[in-house]
């Protein structure tokens, strides 16, 4: 008997550079991220099988908040690790500037790079 192997996941820019898409599964996904949503793609012994589709919501004060931080001379921006088309989505319905495909790493990087000119303040996901 031969073992399977256990499923994996990966961003479905990997799936795209392993060629182990096709093209209406790729479209699909890119549907989902136009929408806002992050794609995980699921793989078993190489072959991609499918994907899983999450997508966080605002809270729902969240655009008042960014709105007083904006009256109050802060610019908000959002450091945000999902490709630029969910960012657009994510960040763009609460009208926030956004940075896309930042790793933990980059994130940091940027976040020293404001401080250097002025005050930072934190929020946590979705704001």
């Amino acid at each position: 008997m031969q073992q399977s192997q256990a499923p994996w996941s990966s961003r479905p820019a990997l799936w795209q550079l392993n060629l182990l898409s096709t093209k209406p599964a790729a479209a699909h996904a890119t549907q989902l991220e136009d929408e806002g949503k992050t794609v995980v793609v699921v793989f078993r012994e190489f072959q991609g099988f499918g994907f899983i589709a999450m997508q966080e919501e605002p809270r729902a004060d969240a655009v008042g908040a960014l709105r007083q931080l904006r009256a109050m001379g802060i610019t908000p921006v959002a450091l945000i690790g999902d490709n630029p088309r969910t960012a657009a989505a994510i960040a763009g319905g609460m009208g926030l500037d956004y940075r896309a495909e930042m790793m933990p790493q980059d994130k940091l990087v940027e976040i020293r790079r404001m401080s250097a000119t002025g005050g930072v303040m934190m929020i946590g996901d979705v704001i």
